[in-house]
């Protein structure tokens, strides 16, 4: 639709019909851009825009920035990202800075945006910025984590459950079977609730307490 609104601008149109048209194919472009940033033609949405040499409003460049990034070109996103609100952006950059080997930088915008912005992602990219930010650890992946988890506790932040079971990974014995029951006692609709109680399950079985097991067999 992009491209067929910037066939309807003419040579003689007025300056302001012009310009009216033009902002017409930039929100087509845009509009693409926001519903599939990684879609196939995202780059070829950009460039679109970029020929129409119009103003770019702080949240388009979000919206280019986002594309950039989900193609792996990650200086053009860092160029578009930084021109964007940082509610929005804050999770990408926190990626690209450890991309670029800037790791305090990468750990202040998680720390810092993470508990007021964390609705901005969606689960999936959340997750990835939640792992990210664990990764940075000067003291490794579990501390990592465990000051994930402390964050998104304070701030009762999504992706918490999400942090609690990549925990498990980390830990064994009692330990993981306390994070396993705060997963479905906390998020019993969550992603993770019912690999937590099948966890739960075996453990109290080869314990030998069946009658545990079958309370939880019962669950899951």
């Amino acid at each position: 639709m992009g491209v067929i609104a910037k066939e309807e601008i003419k040579e003689n149109d007025s300056e302001r019909e012009t310009l009216k048209k033009k902002e017409k194919a930039k929100a087509y472009f845009v509009q693409y851009l926001q519903d599939a940033p990684d879609g196939r033609y995202g780059l070829d949405c950009i460039k679109e825009i970029a020929s129409l040499n119009i103003q770019i409003l702080p949240k388009e460049f979000f919206f280019i920035g986002q594309t950039y990034f989900k193609n792996s070109l990650y200086q053009s996103a860092y160029n578009n990202l930084n021109l964007s609100p940082m509610p929005f952006a804050w999770g990408y950059l926190s990626i690209i800075y450890t991309k670029r080997g800037e790791y305090q930088k990468a750990r202040e915008i998680f720390e810092t945006n993470y508990p007021k912005y964390a609705k901005t992602l969606d689960s999936e990219d959340l997750n990835k910025v939640i792992e990210n930010y664990a990764s940075l650890s000067p003291t490794g992946m579990k501390t990592g984590w465990y000051k994930a988890l402390e964050i998104a506790e304070n701030a009762k932040a999504p992706g918490e459950d999400f942090i609690l079971y990549r925990l498990t990974k980390y830990v064994s014995g009692e330990e993981q079977n306390n994070l396993y029951r705060q997963i479905f006692t906390r998020f019993s609709e969550g992603k993770y609730a019912a690999d937590a109680v099948a966890n739960l399950f075996w453990d109290a079985y080869q314990r030998q307490d069946y009658q545990d097991a079958k309370l939880l067999g019962n669950i899951h």
